[in-house]
Formats: C-alpha cells, sequence, structure tokens
C-alpha cells in the first residue's frame, strides 16, 4: 500500500481546488453560511443545464482523483526499494562513457557511408536493446536503414551487424583485421527472407577466445551495397569513423542469422498510444503493462546513453521512437521485443522531429530531452497520449492535465515509476540547471540512479506479480 504521506501535496491539492470551486459556487448563489440566502428581484438562484452539467462533471473529478490516491497500486513501491538498490549497483561509469563513445563513433561511421548521388535523407533506427543487459559495452545493438524517401512502401529496411573496436597494429605494420562475435539467435522467432538483413554494433575492449577473425575491404556507399543480392558469407565489409584523431575504430558488417523476422513495417510509438488515433489499431499493436513497463526503462537507458551524440536530438518525442512491425515465415505478425529510436543520415533532413516549438522549449524547460523522456514515460504508463491542446498547455504553464496523468501514473504504476517521472518532467534533480549535463559523470550517475533503476525495478517487480501481463 502507498503510504499517504507521500501524497500529501497532491491530496492538498485537490482539496484545495475543490474549495475553491465550493466557494465560487456559493459566491454565484449568493449563499452566505452564516446567514439565509437572501435573492434580489429577478435572481432565481440557479445555472444553466450546461453549466451545472459542468461543475457535476469537474466535481466528479475531484472526488475521483481524490479517493484514487489512496488506492492500492498496482506495482507495490516502498516494500520492493531493495530491487532499486541492486539496479543501481550495475550501474558501471567505465562501461557507460564507452557505449557513449561507440554509439557517437558508429553514427559518425554510418554518415561517412552516405555517398551515393541521391539527395533523398536516410533513415536509420537504432535497437535500444540493452535494458537488461547491465551495461557490458560487449552486447551488439540492432540498426537497422531505410534507403530512399519514406513514402516509398517497397522500399525494404536493411538489417546488418556491425561489430566495432579499435584495430592494432600487427607485427608487418598493417592494420590487424576485426573481430566480430554474432550474437545469440533468438529461438523464439523463425526465419525470414534473405532480402532482410539486421545491424549490430558490438563494443569490445578486449578481444574475447572463441571470436572469429575477419578481413572486410572498406565501404563507402552502403546504398550501393545494399543493391547486392545477399550471399551466404556473413561479413561483407566494413566502416570506418573517419573524425577520430587519436587512433581509429572500425565497425565490421555482416548479415542477421537465418532466423531474423522480416520487417514489414516500422510503426511510430504514437500510432500505439491510446488516444492519438480515431480508429482503433489492429489486435497485435497494443502493448502490455510488462511491454510498457520494459519500452520505459528502454527509453531512459537510450536517453543517457544517446545524449549528446546525433542519435537523439534535442527535440525527440514519440515520433522518433518506432517499433516494428515483424512477420515470421508462418505468417504471424508481431511488433519487435524492443523499441527503436529512428535518425536521418544525409539529404534534407525533416522540418522538424518535435511537436514543441522551440521558442517555447527554450523558455520554460531546463532540458528538452529529459522533458520529453518524462512525457513519454507518463504515457507509456497510462497507455495513453496527451491531446495536443492539453500538451500546448502545459508548455504555456497550465499544469492541471499533467497533475491528472501524473496521479494516474502512481495509481496504475506505482511509487518509482511515478517519482521517476515527474522527475523528468520538472526536472528535478540535485545541483544547479547548469549541471544537469549528460557530459558529467555524476550528473549520469544520479540520473541513473533516480530515473532508470526506478523504472527498471518497476519492470522487475511487475513481472515477478503478473508473470506475461
Amino acid at each position: 500500500m502507498v503510504k499517504i504521506e507521500s501524497r500529501l501535496d497532491c491530496l492538498m491539492y485537490i482539496i484545495q481546488q475543490m474549495d475553491e470551486m465550493m466557494a465560487s459556487l456559493m459566491e454565484n448563489l449568493l449563499i452566505d453560511i452564516n446567514r439565509k440566502m437572501s435573492l434580489p428581484r429577478g435572481h432565481h438562484g440557479s445555472f444553466s443545464t450546461r453549466k451545472r452539467a459542468k461543475i457535476l462533471q469537474d466535481l466528479r473529478n475531484w472526488n475521483d482523483d481524490f479517493k484514487n490516491l489512496v488506492e492500492k497500486a498496482e506495482v507495490p513501491a516502498d516494500d520492493n526499494s531493495f530491487v532499486v538498490d541492486k539496479v543501481k549497483l550495475r550501474y558501471n561509469r567505465n562501461s557507460c562513457v564507452s557505449i557513449r563513445e561507440s554509439l557517437q563513433s558508429l553514427h559518425r561511421a554510418v554518415q561517412s557511408g552516405m555517398n551515393c548521388d541521391t539527395e533523398a535523407s536516410h533513415q536509420a533506427t537504432i535497437e535500444l536493446d540493452w535494458f537488461g543487459r547491465d551495461g557490458s559495452p560487449a552486447r551488439p545493438f540492432a540498426v537497422c536503414l531505410l534507403h530512399g524517401p519514406d513514402s516509398t512502401p517497397a522500399t525494404p529496411w536493411r538489417r546488418f551487424y556491425a561489430a566495432g573496436r579499435a584495430p592494432k597494429a600487427s607485427s608487418n605494420g598493417s592494420l590487424t583485421s576485426l573481430l566480430f562475435t554474432p550474437p545469440p539467435p533468438r529461438s523464439t522467432r523463425s526465419p525470414s527472407p534473405t532480402k532482410l538483413i539486421s545491424l549490430s554494433v558490438t563494443v569490445e575492449e578486449e578481444s574475447p577466445s572463441p571470436a572469429l577473425v575477419l578481413s572486410n575491404p572498406s565501404i563507402t556507399d552502403l546504398c550501393a551495397e545494399f543493391q547486392r543480392p545477399t550471399t551466404a558469407v556473413k561479413s561483407f565489409g566494413s566502416l570506418k569513423d573517419p573524425t577520430l584523431i587519436d587512433g581509429e575504430r572500425f565497425f565490421s558488417l555482416s548479415h542477421v542469422p537465418s532466423d531474423s523476422p522480416e520487417i514489414v513495417d516500422a510503426i511510430p510509438l504514437k500510432t500505439i498510444l491510446v488516444g492519438e488515433v480515431e480508429q482503433e489499431p489492429p489486435s497485435f499493436l497494443p502493448l502490455s503493462a510488462k511491454q510498457r513497463y520494459a519500452m520505459a526503462a528502454s527509453l531512459a537507458q537510450a536517453v543517457l546513453y544517446l545524449s549528446d551524440s546525433p542519435w537523439l536530438c534535442d527535440g525527440w518525442d514519440k515520433d522518433q521512437v518506432k517499433v516494428f512491425l515483424e512477420q515470421n515465415l508462418s505468417g504471424h505478425r508481431s511488433v519487435s521485443e524492443n523499441p527503436y529510436l529512428s535518425c536521418h543520415f544525409a539529404g534534407s533532413p525533416p522540418a522538424s522531429l518535435s511537436r514543441v516549438p522551440e521558442d517555447i522549449l527554450r523558455r520554460s524547460i531546463p532540458n528538452k530531452i529529459i522533458f520529453a523522456l518524462g512525457i513519454l514515460l507518463i504515457e507509456l504508463a497510462v497507455n495513453e497520449a496527451f491531446h495536443e491542446s492539453s500538451f500546448d498547455a502545459i508548455l504555456e504553464g497550465d499544469y492541471l492535465a499533467l497533475r491528472r496523468k501524473l496521479d494516474k501514473v502512481y495509481r496504475e504504476a506505482g511509487c518509482l515509476y511515478g517519482n521517476a517521472a515527474q522527475r523528468c518532467v520538472n526536472c528535478e534533480f540535485l545541483g544547479h540547471t547548469s549541471q544537469i549535463d549528460f557530459s558529467l559523470p555524476r550528473f549520469r550517475q544520479q540520473f541513473h540512479h533516480t530515473v532508470i533503476a526506478p523504472l527498471q525495478a518497476t519492470y522487475e517487480v511487475f513481472s515477478t506479480l503478473h508473470g506475461a501481463a
């Protein structure tokens, strides 16, 4: 049971709102609690039907909010703080730095491979699959590329693996080849057509003993490479980060295993959340609570690893977060296990990936990336998107819709999740605003302990209590 002391502020706010409504109601009806009602001539002491219905609805809403604040949350919080402590112990400062640097290097390497003649933008999505990996830098991350205009449905997504490491000079003065260790196949998935390719980057601090030594030609045009038929050879080339001064880093490219599913389409997160579309989504699109909690933890981890890099723009939102609709050989369709974050290479990027006006962002939000994460956390918890008018009102300083959604987050996801979401939208971190910077090691650790750890703990507790719910 959630302790009432943790919600006193919300309770007092609701009581204050209801008190103000009643005071206004009595004033309009000319009622004095110390005297009898004395109506002037021509005053009927009543409201129109529309106004009366609005007053009753508002009172019911506030009463429901008050009642729900003291109800039991779906995920218990205070009795499971030890789970948060366990997640905090997984944080590794050096691994975090290694992953951040490698993902920035990967972006530059992929950008250098976009040398085709077309002016069209190339879209890439990086899989946010590090949730539960304990921050290990040696685990692969999938990236998918879409060549050509987004409006061309026949243009396939291309997936491939990329194992990255800084090569060492060999005894004859040349560079040794890259090491590639393919990720383990997913036993729950069926084979896919050979035209589908998957990309993961593996950052290796030391070479593992069973690794396979590969010698790959350098790729200067990924688009041309994708036009060639897929061969049985897993490795088909390498990309180089062209900007490193104190060394070189290559990414060895390889095809996906044969049991990977076929990508049918990339679906924005906003299509799945309730409230953004008029029609009902297909039966395979709605996400379970367990999936949404896992996605929330993955997105928070993405902010830690991808901030300060071109993968994550300041105005990112749920348009940039996608899931893939995948199909196995038996024809069964389902959404991808993990979310993806989209990014545009070369060509002309979209005019704006953000639904937030830039001038309003600068004026009212200390950290745009963290604020956008907080909005996504709230929407995922309640499985409901903010209406555009409500979102605009929040940016202008009207936080009523935000408070209502946050109250619902606390009720449905518990205090751990609710506190993390509230911390993000209010940018409530220790230190001055100038210290809310992911380039600072101390803030990265604080963000992990106060946002990522509670979200992962919520997912783990929910999984224990509800299984596959």
